[in-house]
């Protein structure tokens, strides 16, 4: 009987305890001046979502192994060095996309020329980076 006591008297203390500083509460207070430093380097450095635009990129390949997906990287820009390519990364595989065209007549143009050594691609619509103003 007097160890149910004590069991019980423990028992008690726990949950009293517990309920008193067991609570989850976390707070997170900026220190001063954060929100000006963030506001201030908003103004400096623009969200990159500001450098793009809606356009067309050819998918060129996928593949989980970077180093082959780099090699048909080297191939593409051996042939074509003016068109810029993009190799992104999304669970499992990595991928090879090339140029930056604001309509689709343009990425298809492209596709027609590379269709023999890239037989897999095609053309995708996404976000492409602003394309380069040619100066005379």
């Amino acid at each position: 009987i007097m160890f149910i006591k004590l069991f019980i008297s423990v028992f008690f203390i726990l949950f009293y305890v517990n309920s008193i500083y067991g609570q989850n509460d976390v707070r997170l207070e900026k220190p001063l001046g954060v929100e000006q430093l963030i506001q201030k380097r908003e103004e400096l450095v623009p969200p990159e979502t500001e450098h793009m635009m809606d356009g067309y990129t050819v998918m060129i390949y996928n593949d989980q192994n970077k180093r082959l997906v780099s090699e048909k990287r080297k191939q593409l820009i051996a042939k074509h060095p003016e068109i810029k390519t993009y190799i992104t990364y999304n669970s499992p595989n990595f991928y090879l996309r090339a140029g930056n065209f604001r309509t689709r007549l343009d990425a298809e143009r492209f596709l027609n020329e590379i269709k023999e050594e890239f037989p897999l691609s095609f053309v995708k619509k996404g976000r492409i980076c602003l394309p380069e103003i040619e100066q005379e």
